[in-house]
């Protein structure tokens, strides 16, 4: 398996971070949504397994 990280904070976001902010937020999609689904779907293709489930931290 390769050696994967994910940063835990990033100091800036770009600019299409902060617009993918600003739509999650404007859409009410913090956790759940088209982009945590794509998200799981790509991170489980990654890792060679049928699922994936995000979870927040709180």
């Amino acid at each position: 398996m390769n050696k994967f990280t994910i940063p835990w904070w990033r100091i800036s976001f770009g600019d299409d971070e902060i617009r993918g902010i600003t739509r999650a937020i404007n859409n009410e999609n913090i956790s759940q949504g088209p982009v945590v689904a794509e998200f799981e779907r790509l991170l489980a293709a990654y890792l060679g397994v049928p699922y994936v489930v995000a979870t927040t931290s709180g």
